[in-house]
């Protein structure tokens, strides 16, 4: 059998064979190293933001029709409130939790409120970390800002424990904004049942209910 070395290949040869292997070996390395970081930007988007910013866009929907980590209850009844668990990555140091989720939709199918109620981990106590969380699921992208906290008495005065804090997300181009009340609830009943720490979301602004439940406003000494 004749034996083929690269000695027998002309010098100038040989260097263009090699220039086009390592073009070619750079390219592949280029293409390899950039999947993660395309799958990274494809799965930046959490499943509360996409859910949030559709509520801030006003986009006539189904709640009930598939939408990215979220799993309703009752498919068939596509009603005024819709139930069913949404998935938080991060929180409370695990990869992901799965939350309540609760949803309101006026007569022409937008979203008017959410709730997101997140269990307590094992034997932890329910977070009152209100803005970090929110902060963790939505920026960036999302402004997450304080308006209010330390509120001297709970609305109804049911509930001093419950922590309320209040914020304002802004979305980069849209008018829009979303007010949040974070607090502790027990939910589903006060009697029996676990501490959550509870998301509402709306557009309503609560500056009236802030200064009827006597919280500090953000900036004040």
């Amino acid at each position: 059998m004749k034996r083929t070395s690269m000695r027998h290949i002309p010098s100038r040869t040989a260097r263009r064979c090699l220039q086009a292997v390592a073009v070619m070996a750079s390219l592949l390395a280029g293409a390899v190293s950039a999947q993660p970081l395309q799958a990274a930007a494809a799965g930046s988007d959490t499943p509360l933001r996409l859910l949030l910013t559709d509520t801030v866009r006003q986009v006539p929907y189904n709640p009930y029709a598939p939408h990215p980590g979220v799993r309703w209850k009752n498919g068939k009844d596509a009603g005024p409130e819709a139930e069913g668990t949404i998935e938080l990555s991060g929180v409370a140091g695990k990869p992901s939790v799965q939350a309540v989720l609760r949803v309101e939709r006026d007569a022409q199918g937008r979203t008017t409120s959410v709730g997101v109620l997140i269990p307590p981990a094992g034997r932890q106590k329910p977070s009152t970390q209100f803005r970090e969380i929110l902060r963790q699921q939505l920026e960036p992208g999302v402004t997450v800002m304080l308006i209010a906290d330390s509120c001297a008495w709970d609305e109804g005065g049911m509930e001093p424990w419950s922590k309320d804090v209040f914020m304002r997300l802004n979305w980069p181009g849209e008018r829009r904004a979303l007010f949040v009340r974070g607090r502790l609830k027990a939910w589903p009943d006060a009697s029996s049942s676990a501490i959550h720490s509870a998301f509402f979301f709306d557009a309503e602004n609560p500056s009236e209910l802030i200064e009827q439940m006597g919280c500090k406003r953000a900036g004040q000494p």
